[in-house]
């Protein structure tokens, strides 16, 4: 993600060349998300780039990327529990996966889904890809705003569970 994918009205655009079915791909940032990426340091020298694995360059390797969160999920396991987290080991599509399952468990219509996603198979593909050209934008708000919440408060019970616990 770069800062010049970042739109008016928080939207993080996405050039047909920069998306696996080369299509646009315009992704409304839930609040939660835009108040993570303004927490967020900046590379130092790299005018542009949100995100790095070396604190200099934009992320070039996803499974270094992935190992050093993994670590600092461990790190954060161990300290709050008193004893070593495993953290299995898991790709970045199973984020995806688990957007996709947890708006459906928020009730978004599958159709919503697969254009949070930018999906072209399953409802989206056939009749409906060539006749149908609604983009889904409120929709996709509306969807990751609910998902940003439902993480949001995921986190916020956890922290407030560690609280009450420590508390004790």
């Amino acid at each position: 993600m770069t800062e010049g994918e970042l739109r008016p009205g928080h939207v993080w655009h996405l050039a047909a060349a920069r998306t696996k079915n080369k299509r646009v791909h315009d992704v409304p940032l839930s609040g939660a998300a835009v108040t993570m990426l303004a927490r967020m340091e900046r590379i130092a020298g790299q005018p542009g780039y949100l995100f790095t694995t070396t604190g200099t360059t934009p992320v070039s390797g996803f499974a270094k990327a992935r190992d050093q969160l993994a670590r600092a999920m461990a790190e954060i396991g161990a300290q709050e529990r008193g004893q070593p987290v495993q953290i299995p080991k898991w790709t970045f599509h199973d984020l995806r996966r688990t957007a996709a399952t947890g708006l459906a468990r928020l009730g978004t219509p599958v159709r919503v889904t697969e254009a949070v996603l930018n999906h072209v198979s399953g409802t989206g593909g056939g009749i409906v890809a060539v006749y149908q050209r609604h983009d889904f934008a409120d929709e996709k708000r509306q969807a990751l705003e609910a998902w940003g919440r439902f993480v949001t408060d995921i986190n916020t019970e956890d922290v407030n569970a560690t609280a009450t616990a420590e508390s004790d």
